[in-house]
């Protein structure tokens, strides 16, 4: 069973990913959480260790490329999709992101007629820039 956790202080944004998720895709196994304040120990208490994260930028305390940063160091995660979620990208930042580690970038609003594609084709190992 694939798990999805996904760090978003949009309450909005939130609901959309997960009835995506959900109703698109039958994917029932996803955490949201609204900050990312003890992000590690969170990660690491969860039953099933995520597949997939999606990392909005700017969230807090700590921002997604702190959140990127921690979990990357970590090897219990080596294996996990860590997929930028985020709004108003230009492309110095998609540079920042692909520099930083992340296997891909989504833009927001996600665009629920292409997500389950993007998603498959990070699955599969690809790196996706779909956020200009």
């Amino acid at each position: 069973m694939t798990s999805y956790v996904y760090f978003e202080d949009d309450q909005l944004s939130g609901e959309i990913m997960s009835l995506t998720l959900n109703f698109q895709l039958g994917i029932t196994d996803l955490t949201i959480w609204n900050d990312s304040v003890d992000f590690m120990p969170r990660l690491r208490s969860l039953c099933v260790l995520p597949e997939v994260i999606f990392l909005d930028i700017h969230i807090g305390p700590t921002d997604g490329f702190g959140i990127l940063k921690g979990i990357r160091a970590d090897t219990a995660f080596d294996s996990a999709k860590i997929v930028a979620v985020t709004a108003g990208v230009t492309g110095d930042e998609v540079d920042q992101l692909q520099m930083a580690g992340f296997d891909g970038a989504i833009g927001k609003p996600i665009e629920i007629a292409t997500f389950p594609e993007v998603l498959a084709r990070i699955m599969r190992g690809e790196r996706v820039w779909q956020c200009m």
